[in-house]
């Protein structure tokens, strides 16, 4: 399911504006657009508490997106695409189905 987030949130951020956004934004897009395909242990809490394991895995998949260089490296709370970001987002004409499609992102 990370891959399939990889794309919601470069969706999220080439639409906005300047491609940034807060990650508040970036939840919103990403639950309004994968929400119903969560299970049960992304609908859950973390081991730890306190935050729900899909938002946890999107915070993951962010430090993913730096290595990967298709987001910035910032550390305000804003999330920026890159041009290889926007390139990769490009590569995809429509949105991840579910099923196999989830995991080939990227």
């Amino acid at each position: 399911m990370r891959k399939a987030m990889r794309y919601w949130i470069l969706h999220c951020l080439a639409n906005q504006l300047e491609g940034k956004a807060a990650l508040t934004v970036v939840f919103s897009h990403v639950e309004q657009n994968l929400g119903p395909h969560f299970s049960q242990r992304e609908k859950a809490d973390v081991p730890s508490g306190g935050i729900e394991t899909w938002k946890n895995d999107v915070q993951q998949e962010r430090r993913n997106m730096i290595k990967d260089r298709y987001l910035v490296n910032r550390n305000d709370g804003i999330w920026e695409i890159t041009d290889a970001g926007r390139a990769l987002l490009k590569r995809y004409t429509e949105p991840p189905k579910t099923g196999i499609d989830l995991n080939d992102i990227g």
